[in-house]
């Protein structure tokens, strides 16, 4: 039920009474003023904390007060700017307000931060252009502004004083309110998804969903108040919209251990959804599904976090902020969407290697579509000299990552998206399937009934004893992953094959021969495997004809027979890993790339996932890998225009790295400590400090970072580099 609060015991004139807490606003409260005026700039560093506390306690106070509800505060800065603000909006201001104070700057009007629906992308925006700008990077330092950005924020977990007022929760209730309100609603809530073919059951039953969350987000103008689920949907929190479908609209196709299963539990959970044992068998199996992904996809992730980790721990910053290497070769990459150039922002970049140096602006659509050239890590002259990224190759994100190791970060924060999205993957038990695209005859003549290939329902004009199937004996492939896997056994004493449910031949196409001799060839795109059935195999072996050592079969013997089967295929989360794996450790992909391909291939990649990483962390992975054409264990002179390269997969990467250590540290370790290039390599490494005796010999001194004008403790060592005294 829709939970309320009883306040027929107070009365109006009982509440707000704590005026000593009210600050600037107690006269006007007391008075019970319908607005309070405030001149911005009396707003300081040294009281805006006292504005928020005495916000807090007036909303406290008055949260039953309709007075309270309707308090606007107008916001001047003199003269005729000013505007009014409810007074939660005004609160949010003022967090926002603190944090520019405390980094010594004036609230200016720009800083008004108002947004109908708040976000968290809102707030990060605010952040971005108003607190963490490259001039306050440079004049205040990034703990300065850390601990600026931490304290402001903290704020809003004040919010949830008010949580049980706002009563954001599902119930019953509304969602009944709401159906009887909107036959539409009433409609999408008892949806019948049969027919819908099973690559599209998803999308089907998300698009209705998704129709079900606008209704819910206007329910105010259906049934006189906001359904619960409103204001989560609003701000696009809390309540994964993905879930809400399978809870309210639809639970749909569900994955298997090898793929998806061919069928569709066409129901919701509210609605009964697992009322037959097929349905409940399927679901449940989403826990040992779940444990799977636990047990192989998670460990998968965390090895690659491992080793992509390892092969960049040695990569750092050039500290003069001032220098820039005079490298001509530059890394071409096409802005082929938004999300390309979002990913690219605040990168060094020319239109033209002879042109000028330009800086990517995010909000710059008139780059998309663009080609350009881009100063990148890949090819930082200073980087292959020793002496770290600069300035110019890295961008302006050079500012926020000086005293992290930028390697180790740009592993991090790829790996670990792609752990969290294969553990989000585990709790959801979401199918993704990839949809089969065939030739574009295929519809005409045959049809797709789950995961079974029949004929058509063929006009009786066509005489079908006239059109001839071709099956090519040499196209078709055994699955022999195990001993024991056997399609079929046969009856002694009969011509028929016995279904075991087991299929391992398949093939990748057939032709259909015409009566006026045209061939037609079946396929799909990707060249998928069509699983030949027994009843197909039944009628190879009685009704076939050999014609130049193919199989012949006329169509008047396939009508209402199963054909072929197909593998329904998941796109899970570990298909993106095992994309990003295939680009950077994948001999006869990764060596047969130039190193502009692997970029663009990778970002292609990558912008059609969720994951979410700066342009910059990926080129820093792959620099890693680029080694000179000549001399594996060498960087590759970037300060050469016609500088020569190779690109190694992760594993040679590792396995050839200069720094004896690093390789020790990765695998197959008899056979590094027997390799006459290990003993080739000399190399420094940050893992050098855990083996030396005095590893504070080998410290540059003169390499430390020194915030400013944060003074940091003594002997704060942020990022050291380790020299080579030999």
């Amino acid at each position: 039920m829709r939970q309320t609060i009883d306040i027929s015991i107070l009365q109006e004139d009982q509440l707000l009474k704590n005026l000593k807490n009210y600050y600037v606003y107690a006269d006007t409260i007391a008075n019970r003023e319908p607005m309070h005026r405030i001149y911005v700039p009396d707003i300081t560093v040294n009281n805006v904390n006292d504005h928020i506390d005495a916000v807090i306690s007036i909303m406290r106070d008055g949260i039953e007060s309709d007075y309270i509800h309707n308090f606007k505060i107008e916001i001047s800065w003199g003269g005729d700017i000013s505007c009014r603000l409810f007074i939660v909006d005004y609160w949010i201001n003022l967090f926002m307000w603190s944090m520019i104070l405390i980094n010594g700057e004036k609230i200016l009007p720009k800083h008004v931060f108002y947004q109908k629906e708040l976000r968290r992308k809102h707030i990060k925006k605010y952040v971005d252009t108003f607190i963490l700008t490259k001039e306050n990077k440079i004049r205040l330092g990034n703990e300065f502004l850390n601990n600026n950005l931490c304290d402001g924020l903290w704020n809003f977990v004040y919010t949830e004083l008010f949580a049980y007022y706002l009563a954001n929760t599902i119930n019953n209730e509304d969602f009944l309110d709401l159906m009887n309100a909107s036959p539409r609603f009433n409609e999408i809530m008892h949806c019948d998804l049969t027919g819908v073919p099973l690559d599209k059951v998803k999308s089907a039953g998300q698009a209705l969903a998704d129709e079900a969350i606008e209704i819910i987000k206007d329910s105010k103008r259906y049934i006189g108040y906001d359904h619960g689920l409103a204001n989560s949907f609003r701000a696009n929190e809390a309540v994964n919209p993905r879930q809400f479908k399978e809870s309210y609209i639809n639970i749909g196709t569900k994955p298997s251990d090898n793929g998806v299963y061919p069928y569709i539990i066409n129901k919701s959970f509210a609605n009964g959804g697992l009322d037959n044992p097929l349905s409940y068998f399927i679901e449940a199996n989403s826990a040992r599904k779940a444990q799977i992904i636990s047990k192989k996809n998670v460990g998968d992730s965390g090895d690659l976090a491992r080793i992509i980790g390892l092969n960049n721990i040695d990569t750092i910053l050039n500290f003069d902020k001032n220098y820039e290497c005079m490298s001509q070769n530059y890394v071409k990459f096409d802005i082929k969407t938004k999300s390309h150039l979002v990913m690219a922002k605040n990168r060094y970049y020319r239109m033209n290697p002879r042109g000028m140096d330009r800086l990517i602006d995010e909000d710059d659509d008139s780059l998309i579509g663009s080609t350009i050239y881009l100063h990148s890590p890949m090819t930082c002259a200073s980087r292959s000299q020793g002496k770290g990224i600069c300035k110019r190759c890295y961008g302006d994100l050079y500012y926020t990552n000086l005293a992290i190791n930028i390697g180790k970060i740009a592993a991090e924060i790829l790996t670990s998206q792609i752990t969290q999205n294969l553990l989000s993957a585990k709790h959801l038990s979401e199918a993704d399937i990839i949809a089969i695209v065939w030739n574009t005859e295929f519809e005409d003549w045959f049809q797709l009934d789950a995961n079974c290939i029949r004929l058509a329902d063929i006009s009786d004009d066509i005489d079908l004893r006239k059109i001839t199937m071709i099956i090519d004996p040499e196209s078709i492939t055994l699955v022999t992953d195990e001993d024991d896997a056997i399609a079929y056994e046969e009856d002694e004493d009969s011509d028929e094959i016995e279904d075991l449910g087991i299929y391992n031949e398949y093939i990748t196409h057939f032709t259909l021969k015409m009566p006026n001799g045209q061939e037609i060839v079946f396929k799909s795109e990707g060249d998928d495997a069509m699983y030949i059935s027994n009843d197909l195999n039944n009628i190879i072996r009685r009704k076939a004809t050999n014609d130049d050592q193919k199989v012949n079969i006329p169509l008047s013997n396939l009508v209402d027979q199963d054909l072929f089967y197909i593998s329904i295929n998941n796109n899970e989360m570990t298909k993106t890993m095992n994309d990003i794996i295939n680009i950077i450790n994948k001999t006869d992909i990764t060596m047969n790339m130039s190193m502009h391909e692997a970029l663009q291939t990778l970002t292609d990649m990558i912008t059609n996932t969720n994951i979410n990483i700066d342009l910059v962390h990926l080129e820093v992975i792959l620099a890693n890998q680029i080694v000179d054409a000549t001399d594996i264990l060498k960087k590759v002179n970037w300060n050469d225009p016609h500088a020569q390269y190779k690109l190694l997969t992760l594993d040679k990467a590792l396995s050839n790295n200069p720094s004896v250590i690093v390789s020790l540290l990765y695998k197959d370790l008899n056979k590094v400590l027997y390799n006459p290039l290990t003993f080739k390599k000399n190399a420094p490494s940050f893992f050098d400090l855990f083996f030396m005796e005095q590893p504070q010999n080998y410290i540059d001194p003169n390499l430390i970072i020194k915030e400013s004008p944060i003074k940091a403790p003594d002997k704060r060592i942020d990022m050291v580099r380790i020299v080579d005294k030999k």
